[in-house]
C-alpha cells in the first residue's frame, strides 16, 4: 500500500539464499527410507549437526533445510547431489562429515564426481582446519565450452576466492557452491560461524563484519579480589555473567 502511494509498482529486492544441508557418517542413524531398509543398529546416534547448521542458517534469515544422514557411502552422497542440483533449488550445500582422518574423504569424492571445483580443502584455523569450500557444476545447464559461471562478482571475503564476473549474456543464477565441514560439533560450528556465515551475509546483502579482539573472562571473585587490593580491571578483562561478556552464537 505505501509503495502504491507513491506509484512504485516494482521494487527490487535481494535473493533469499537457499541452504541445504546434510550430514555423513557411518555412525550416524541413517535418515534415508530404502525399501526393505532394515532399521539402524542401536549403537549408531542420531545426528546432532544437521538440524543445528539448519536452524542456524534459518536465524540468519535464509532458507535452511535439513536434508538428513546420510551412510558413508560415496555413490548414495553422489546420486543424493546430483539430484538435488537438477532440481536447482539450492544455492548452497553444507555438508558434515566425521572420520579419524581429519579429512572430509566423502565429500572430496562427492565434489569430484559432480565435476567441481575445489578452492580450498585446509583452513589456518582450530578447531576446522579440515574445511573445505567448492563450486558445483549443475547437471542440468548445458555447459558453454570450459566457462564456469559463479555466485556475483564477489567473495564473501577479501580473504575468500573471488570468482569471476558472470557474463552479461550468461544464466542468471549462478552454480550452487558446497562447504564440507568437521563432523565434530565444536568445529562445525565454529566453521559455520567463520566459513559460511560470511558467505551467506555478503550474498544476502548483509554488512560485512568488523574484526574485534577477544578479552580474557574472569570470574566475579576475581574480579573483587582484584578490587579488594586497589587494582584496576584491564580493557582486555570482562567478568563473567556481566553486560559485556560475549556469548558464541552462530548468527551474530
Amino acid at each position: 500500500m505505501a509503495w502504491a502511494s507513491v506509484e512504485m509498482r516494482e521494487m527490487a529486492v535481494l535473493k533469499t539464499m537457499r541452504v541445504g544441508v546434510l550430514s555423513i557418517g557411518s555412525e550416524l542413524k541413517t535418515t534415508l527410507v530404502q525399501p526393505n531398509q532394515i532399521p539402524s543398529p542401536a549403537y549408531k546416534i542420531a545426528d546432532a549437526n544437521g538440524p543445528y547448521l539448519a536452524a542456524a542458517m534459518r536465524e540468519m534469515g535464509a532458507e535452511g533445510d535439513y536434508l538428513g544422514a546420510f551412510p558413508a557411502d560415496t555413490q548414495i552422497v553422489v546420486s543424493f547431489l546430483r539430484e538435488m542440483l537438477a532440481k536447482e533449488h539450492y544455492d548452497i550445500f553444507v555438508v558434515t562429515e566425521g572420520t579419524l582422518s581429519g579429512k572430509q574423504d566423502q565429500t572430496h569424492r562427492a565434489i569430484r564426481a559432480l565435476g567441481g571445483d575445489v578452492h580450498f580443502n585446509q583452513v589456518a584455523m582450530s578447531p576446522g582446519s579440515s574445511a573445505i569450500f567448492a563450486s558445483l557444476q549443475n547437471p542440468a545447464a548445458p555447459e558453454t565450452g570450459n566457462q564456469r559461471f559463479y555466485h556475483g562478482d564477489a567473495s564473501p571475503s577479501r580473504h575468500f576466492y573471488t570468482p569471476p564476473k558472470t557474463p552479461a549474456n550468461g544464466p542468471k543464477r549462478g552454480l550452487p557452491v558446497i562447504f564440507g565441514l568437521p563432523g565434530a560439533p565444536i568445529a562445525s560450528a565454529a566453521c559455520m560461524r567463520f566459513l559460511v556465515t560470511p558467505y551467506v551475509k555478503q550474498f544476502s546483502g548483509m554488512p560485512e563484519e568488523e574484526a574485534m579482539l577477544a578479552r580474557i573472562a574472569i570470574t566475579p571473585g576475581e574480579a573483587f579480589a582484584r578490587q579488594s587490593l586497589g587494582q584496576s580491571l584491564p580493557q582486555d578483562l570482562v567478568i563473567e555473567g556481566s553486560a559485556q561478556f560475549d556469548i558464541f552464537r552462530h548468527g551474530m
